[in-house]
């Protein structure tokens, strides 16, 4: 699991990169961490233009203005972000 200062470097480059871009779609792949389901998680998220990435504690929070969307690295500590042009993750 990553440490608060990993966390937070995270979020200044995730920052840099993602800040006014707007979320195309979004595919779930463990259902079981979204909440209320996958399919209307998906839904909601997409198309939706990202005004500001900060932290709280060790979670990311992504602000969708009237939505937030945070998230936890796991133990893995990896997060990745394609653009439109890049191939679907595996």
């Amino acid at each position: 699991m990553p440490e608060l200062p990993e966390v937070e470097t995270i979020v200044r480059d995730l920052r840099r990169k993602v800040k006014h871009a707007t979320i195309r779609r979004a595919i779930v792949s463990r259902a079981d961490l979204v909440s209320p389901s996958a399919s209307s998680f998906e839904t909601r998220i997409a198309d939706r233009e990202i005004d500001d990435v900060s932290r709280r504690a060790k979670n990311i929070v992504i602000d969708l203005g009237t939505d937030r969307l945070v998230v936890h690295l796991g133990m893995t500590g990896r997060l990745s972000v394609l653009g439109g042009d890049e191939a679907d993750p595996p």
